[in-house]
């Protein structure tokens, strides 16, 4: 109810969302401004009244194309066309979604548990993953940070992780759908008593589904699934009928998978603006270039306290056969995810890591400390364990509780009347396909409000979404210096701002009745110019 209520606040809270419930300017509003990006490209932008969904255009860069994390923003955007506010639009969906996943998770948690308390226990850790940095608080510094969420930022440092309710499952809001896609094949193979070809078939389209809400879930369940019928084949290896089943059932899952993950995979192609989202690079590197002696124990101490040495070294001495075999199958994708990067940016691993390996082990974990605590006949050895458990769940835990009480009443404005009126004046004035040329701002009424194509934006932002962000910068500079030359011809606008770095700024001597730029519109510190085209 908690995560429920702050879920609702977040989104009733601001009018047209120009306040947002947030943890960290530089990313949770962020994360907020992509996504309402993402929604108005399909409502007034250039994914508008397109019929080819082989390639749908990322605003947020010239020749960017959204390879995942379009699917909620394309829904969010027919609610919205449909006559649905933008309020309505973000958190209808975002509910749906997380309820199914919940309830879902809750349900496996269940089946694998025969509790009716552990479940709770699970669904509470699944929503406040964290490690040590709680520890900061005591420190007059730690506590004065108003950035720190004592999960990612701590005050004095960043980790390798996100608040999972903050930064990860509110702001990324295709996140809910990944999670329930891999929570469902969880339970189908928990469930299935004998291979069945129907259920593989739902295996493989919810493994597919997942490819245009976000390509590190995507991958990660794609592995996981690589992992478990590895493991499955190796286990059944001497019982050849069951073998021939499962190989008829696993074809039959295959055909499915490829024909539902073909389209969104088109959106996979590079267009020249993309960074290698797909790297050799070690996790912990920043832990060797600091001198720890085992910087990969130090690297996930550091994310999540004692939960990775538990699930990783303890939890597998008190698994049965079958959850065993599951759990087993998300090893693989662990050690991948520590040695293979799928983003450019560190934190974003959690993207990874949550939605197997995170996800299972919240509800494994549990029945472990449960087992282990009753695994002895005297009574207080039991309560001396449960004692145990206890604290370890706690300190998992009190990281992000006391990060989401710090910014529960934290306040940040992502957008004015303003930006309101620069976005209306684009949306009825300007072409769907023109190119800007904006500020270099996640929030610039171009991208955000208008969903138009910025030529550019913050290099920080396309290098989070994998776009190269270093591109043509000497031919920017060399067509704000001479406006009135033909370098860069796609772009048809230029939005300033007086708040710009001066050398922004177009030559004055460009703007004018017979300058190669008009002006055709300005609003308090905003002026936004037009390429007239040479005669």
């Amino acid at each position: 109810m908690l995560f429920f209520s702050k879920e609702f606040h977040f989104f009733k809270k601001a009018k047209k969302i120009k306040n947002l419930r947030n943890i960290n300017t530089q990313n949770m509003a962020s994360d907020i401004a992509k996504e309402i990006m993402l929604i108005n490209s399909f409502v007034t932008g250039w994914n508008s009244g397109r019929s080819n969904i082989f390639s749908i255009k990322h605003p947020i860069c010239y020749q960017c194309r959204a390879r995942s994390s379009w699917f909620s923003a394309y829904h969010s955007s027919m609610l919205i066309m449909s006559g649905a506010s933008l309020n309505m639009a973000l958190f209808v969906p975002s509910l749906i979604a997380l309820t199914s996943f919940l309830f879902i998770f809750f349900m496996i948690s269940f089946l694998l548990s025969e509790s009716k308390f552990l479940p709770f226990v699970s669904l509470f850790m699944i929503l406040t993953m964290g490690g040590f940095g709680f520890m900061s608080w005591f420190s007059a510094k730690g506590r004065r940070d108003m950035n720190a969420d004592y999960v990612y930022n701590n005050g004095f440092s960043n980790s390798c992780w996100l608040h999972p309710i903050l930064l990860y499952l509110i702001p990324h809001r295709n996140i809910p759908f990944i999670l329930y896609s891999f929570s469902s094949i969880l339970a189908i193979f928990i469930k299935m008593k004998k291979p069945s070809p129907n259920e593989y078939i739902a295996i493989g389209i919810l493994a597919a589904f997942t490819a245009p809400m976000q390509h590190q879930g995507f991958f990660s369940i794609l592995i996981y699934l690589i992992s478990y019928f590895a493991i499955l084949f190796f286990n059944e290896r001497n019982n050849r009928n069951l073998m021939k089943v499962i190989w008829k059932s696993l074809q039959k899952m295959i055909i499915a998978f490829v024909v539902v993950v073909f389209i969104p995979l088109m959106n996979y192609r590079k267009t020249g603006m993309d960074l290698s989202w797909i790297r050799f690079e070690l996790l912990w590197n920043e832990q060797i270039q600091n001198g720890y002696y085992f910087p990969l124990l130090v690297l996930w101490f550091q994310n999540l306290g004692f939960y990775p040495f538990l699930a990783l070294f303890v939890l597998w001495f008190f698994l049965e056969k079958k959850q065993l075999l599951l759990y087993l199958a998300t090893l693989p994708g662990f050690i991948i995810g520590n040695i293979i990067l799928f983003q450019q940016i560190n934190y974003h691993s959690i993207f990874f890591f949550y939605t197997t390996w995170i996800l299972f082990g919240c509800i494994l974990v549990p029945i472990a400390l449960k087992k282990i605590s009753f695994s002895f006949k005297n009574e207080e050895t039991q309560g001396v364990f449960l004692a145990l458990s206890i604290i370890f769940i706690s300190t998992t835990s009190a990281s992000s509780l006391l990060g989401l009480k710090k910014q529960w009443n934290y306040d940040q404005k992502i957008w004015y009347e303003a930006e309101e009126k620069v976005a209306d004046f684009i949306i009825k004035n300007t072409k769907k396909s023109d190119i800007f040329l904006a500020p270099d701002s996640i929030f610039n009424p171009v991208t955000t409000l208008a969903g138009r194509t910025s030529f550019k934006t913050h290099p920080r932002t396309n290098l989070e979404m994998n776009y190269i962000w270093f591109y043509y910068r000497d031919e920017v500079a060399k067509l704000v210096k001479n406006p009135e030359s033909d370098i860069l011809p796609m772009i048809t606008y230029i939005l300033q701002h007086d708040r710009q770095h001066y050398e922004e700024h177009l030559n004055k001597t460009a703007i004018g009745e017979n300058g190669p730029w008009k002006l055709v519109f300005a609003y308090e510190s905003y002026q936004l110019f037009k390429r007239v085209p040479s005669h």
